[in-house]
């Protein structure tokens, strides 16, 4: 055999033992972070329960992966109302444990894999609102009739389930001095809806706890042009309580 027909034969063998090391690491990294959520599930609610003073009704359905026709961001998790169900995603994950898959999803993600837990605290936080829609006589949140009803919304939405995640994680967070919340529904970033979001609602939160989702969802915003005094109103009708 040539020296060329040796090198191609070492390269091929080395990219099917490569191929073969990354194909196992998945499936052991993705076993071990189902066998954590569905043997820790109960405790992270309770842990939700205790920290946030607040009362899950029952638990969501979990599934790994995501449904079909849902476009997801890297590493995002998917509530569907519907169904109760909360979707976690496959792939470079770590849990809070010290185990060999967790250091084998930071050497293949090149120390960017996605923390199991930041997820699943914020998808029970959509859950947790969920829950509260559905205990309502009345359920004005889910009617909204212009974008700029629904962006306002999701800034309300996602920054309750970031503060779900944010809290329960320590995770530092903070903003520019010079951020403000764009005022123009068309203009709102990711970061704005779930930074911005978070930022919104926790000094609310962090005064009225539970009684404070309950007035997001009694009293849904209609605008993001309205967002801080929509914070403010949250504050002065909540206090008056």
């Amino acid at each position: 055999m040539s020296l060329s027909g040796v090198m191609k034969k070492c390269i091929i063998s080395t990219f099917t033992v490569a191929l073969l090391t990354s194909f196992y690491a998945q499936t052991k990294i993705n076993k071990d972070i189902e066998l954590f959520v569905m043997n820790n599930l109960e405790s992270i609610i309770e842990a939700q329960e205790n920290k946030l003073g607040i009362d899950h009704k029952g638990s969501p359905r979990i599934i790994f992966g995501y449904p079909d026709g849902y476009t997801a961001h890297d590493g995002s998790g998917f509530y569907h109302d519907p169904t109760d169900t909360i979707y976690l995603p496959k792939g470079l994950a770590i849990t809070p444990e010290s185990n060999l898959s967790n250091k084998l999803a930071e050497i293949l993600s090149f120390g960017r894999a996605y923390d199991i837990l930041d997820i699943l605290d914020h998808e029970l936080g959509h859950f947790y609102i969920d829950k509260i829609k559905e205990s309502k006589s009345e359920n004005k949140w889910d009617v909204p009739v212009t974008y700029d009803q629904k962006q306002a919304r999701s800034v309300v939405c996602e920054g309750v389930a970031e503060y779900f995640k944010i809290t329960l994680n320590n995770i530092e967070t903070n903003l520019s001095e010079n951020y403000s919340m764009p005022t123009d529904c068309f203009e709102l970033t990711t970061f704005d809806i779930y930074v911005g979001g978070y930022h919104l609602v926790k000094p609310i939160i962090d005064l009225y706890g539970s009684a404070a989702i309950h007035y997001f969802i009694d009293n849904p915003p209609n605008s993001v042009k309205d967002l801080k005094l929509y914070q403010n109103k949250a504050l002065n009708a909540l206090s008056s309580k």
